[in-house]
C-alpha cells in the first residue's frame, strides 16, 4: 500500500492552486492597488506592490508601498482593484445647418454660377448708379428657370414661385461671400504678415574712417534729437523773466504761492496727514466698538460705529487723492518722432587737420523708433529686428541695450538730471581725433561695449534700399532737405544765378 493521494484529493489540490494563481496574478510589482485597513472606519489610500506574493506558501503577503514612502507586508484580501477614472463627456458643438436640399441640387447645377455672375452684374450696377431694371428681370427669370429644373413633379405655380425666391435669397448669400473673399475687393481680411527674413551677416568688428565719421553722425543726431516731429504746432508765448518775478513777487503779497519751486526736501503734504489721522482714529474707534460689544453696551457701540465710518470713508477719499496725484509711468515714445535726420558733411581739410573749404552735404533719412518699455522708465527700440532685417546685419540684444542706455544717460545729463559733464564737441560722441584718425573713447568701451554696433545698423539703414520712410513723409521745407547731396553755393554762384 502506497502514501500517495487519492486522485479526487488531487484534483481538488490543483484546482485551489489555480484558483490561488488567478487570484493573485494581478498583484504584480509596480501595480497599483487600494488600500483597506482592517477597521472599516478608517480610510484607505492607494498604494503600489513592491513584492508580490509568493505562490508556495499557504498564506502569502503582499509587500507594499504608501504614498509617504513607508512599506508595510499586507494580506492580498487588503488590496482592491482600484476604480475606473470617470471618462470625461466632451460636448461636442452642433451640427451646422445645413441647407435645403433643393438649394444643394441647384449649386450642383451649372446654371447656379449663370445666376451668380447676373447677380455680380447687379451689384457693380447698384454701385456705379447705371439701371438696374433689365439686370434685375434677368436674375429673376434665371432663378425662375432654376426653380423649374429642380422642383418636383408636379409642383403648383406658388411653390415654384416660392422656391425661385429662396435660390435668389441663397444666391445673393454666395455671391456677396465670394465678393468678399476676392482679391482687391471691400470685406476681404488683411493679409497675414510675412516673417521678417533673418539677417545674414554680424557688424564688422573693424570699420574705416569714413564710416566712424557717419557713426559719430548718427549718435550726434540721436543725441540732438534730429527727429521730424509730427506733434501738432502749438504756438508758445515767451514770458520775460522779470515778468515772471513781480508775477512772484505779487503772490506772495497777497499770500498766495504762484510758481513756487518745490522744496529740495518736501514735507509731507496735507493729504497725506489726514490720511494718516484718519487712519489712527479708524483703528482706534473700531477696537472702542469691540470693547463696548464685550460688556454688552450695544446702543453706545452703535453710535461709535458711525463715527468710525466716517473716519473710514474720509481716509478713502484721502488715499483716492493720493493716488491720483500719484507720477505715473511713462508710455508711448520717447522722441518726439520716429524718422531720425542725419547730415553727411563733404569738407576738406589739409594735412594739419584745418578747415579748407565747404563742398555741401549728403541728407538721409531713416526710421528709428525709441519708446518707453513696460516698466516705464528704461527705453527700447521698437523696431531693431526691422533694422536688422532690412540691412541683413545682426547686432544683438545687448547691443540695442547699450543704445538704450546710453540714449538715457546722455539725455538725463544733456537735461542736469545726472552727474557729468558733456562733450565738449558732439560730432565726436563715439569716436575722438586722436594722432590725424578716429578712434573709439574709452568711456564707450567700457561702458557701452556693444554701442557701435548698434549705431552700424542704423547707418545701413540710412540707405533708400534700408528703411521704409516715403518721401511723402518729409516736409517741404528748409530745414528738412531731400534725399541725396546738395551741393554748398556761394554768394557769388547765388547772384549769378
Amino acid at each position: 500500500m502506497t502514501g500517495a493521494p487519492p486522485p479526487h484529493l488531487l484534483r481538488e489540490l490543483r484546482d485551489a492552486a489555480s484558483r490561488k494563481a488567478r487570484r493573485l496574478k494581478p498583484l504584480q510589482v509596480g501595480e497599483t492597488f487600494f488600500y483597506q485597513p482592517r477597521d472599516p472606519a478608517l480610510p484607505g489610500e492607494p498604494v503600489t506592490v513592491v513584492r508580490a506574493p509568493r505562490l508556495d506558501v499557504q498564506n502569502p503577503s503582499v509587500r507594499i508601498r504608501f504614498e509617504d514612502g513607508s512599506e508595510q507586508s499586507v494580506p492580498p484580501q487588503r488590496l482592491k482593484v482600484l476604480p475606473p477614472s470617470p471618462k470625461l463627456t466632451v460636448a461636442l458643438p452642433p451640427p451646422p445647418e445645413q441647407d435645403p436640399p433643393l438649394v444643394q441640387d441647384a449649386r450642383a447645377r451649372p446654371a447656379w454660377k449663370r445666376l451668380l455672375a447676373l447677380l455680380d452684374q447687379l451689384h457693380d450696377a447698384d454701385s456705379s448708379g447705371q439701371p438696374r431694371e433689365a439686370l434685375d428681370d434677368a436674375v429673376r427669370h434665371r432663378a425662375a428657370q432654376l426653380a423649374g429644373m429642380i422642383s418636383p413633379r408636379g409642383a403648383s405655380r406658388e411653390e415654384k414661385a416660392a422656391l425661385a425666391a429662396q435660390l435668389r435669397t441663397y444666391a445673393e448669400l454666395d455671391a456677396a461671400r465670394r465678393r468678399a473673399a476676392a482679391p482687391g475687393r471691400a470685406g476681404k481680411p488683411p493679409p497675414k504678415a510675412e516673417p521678417l527674413p533673418a539677417p545674414t551677416a554680424d557688424t564688422p568688428e573693424w570699420l574705416d574712417q569714413q564710416q566712424r565719421r557717419m557713426l559719430n553722425a548718427v549718435a550726434k543726431s540721436i543725441h540732438l534729437r534730429y527727429f521730424i516731429s509730427d506733434r501738432d504746432p502749438r504756438e508758445t508765448v515767451h514770458v520775460p523773466r522779470h515778468v515772471r518775478q513781480a508775477i512772484r513777487d505779487a503772490g506772495r503779497s497777497e499770500g498766495g504761492l504762484p510758481e513756487q519751486p518745490a522744496a529740495r526736501a518736501p514735507r509731507g503734504s496735507e493729504l497725506h496727514r489726514q490720511a494718516a489721522d484718519t487712519y489712527r482714529e479708524m483703528v482706534a474707534t473700531a477696537l472702542d466698538v469691540c470693547q463696548l460689544l464685550a460688556v454688552g453696551k450695544d446702543r453706545e457701540a452703535r453710535a461709535l460705529l458711525e463715527e468710525q465710518q466716517r473716519h473710514r470713508v474720509t481716509y478713502a477719499l484721502a488715499q483716492r487723492q493720493i493716488e491720483a496725484l500719484r507720477p505715473q509711468l511713462h508710455t508711448g515714445r520717447f522722441f518726439h518722432g520716429d524718422i531720425l535726420s542725419v547730415r553727411e558733411e563733404h569738407a576738406e581739410y589739409d594735412e594739419a587737420g584745418a578747415f579748407v573749404c565747404y563742398h555741401g552735404m549728403t541728407q538721409y533719412y531713416t526710421r528709428l523708433t525709441v519708446i518707453y518699455a513696460e516698466d516705464g522708465h528704461r527705453v527700447t527700440v521698437a523696431n531693431a529686428q526691422e533694422l536688422e532685417s532690412r540691412t541683413a546685419t545682426r547686432a544683438g540684444d545687448d547691443a540695442w541695450r547699450d543704445l538704450c542706455r546710453w540714449i538715457e544717460d546722455m539725455s538725463e545729463r544733456r537735461e542736469g538730471k545726472r552727474q557729468g559733464r558733456r562733450q565738449d564737441d558732439d560730432g565726436t560722441l563715439i569716436y575722438r581725433e586722436n594722432e590725424g584718425s578716429l578712434r573709439l573713447r574709452e568711456s564707450i568701451q567700457v561702458r557701452y561695449p556693444r554701442l557701435p554696433a548698434a549705431l552700424e545698423v542704423i547707418r545701413r539703414s540710412l540707405e533708400t534700399s534700408g528703411n521704409d520712410v516715403l518721401d511723402s513723409e518729409i516736409p517741404r521745407d528748409e530745414k528738412h532737405p531731400a534725399r541725396g547731396y546738395h551741393e554748398y553755393q556761394h554768394e557769388g554762384k547765388k547772384d549769378a544765378s
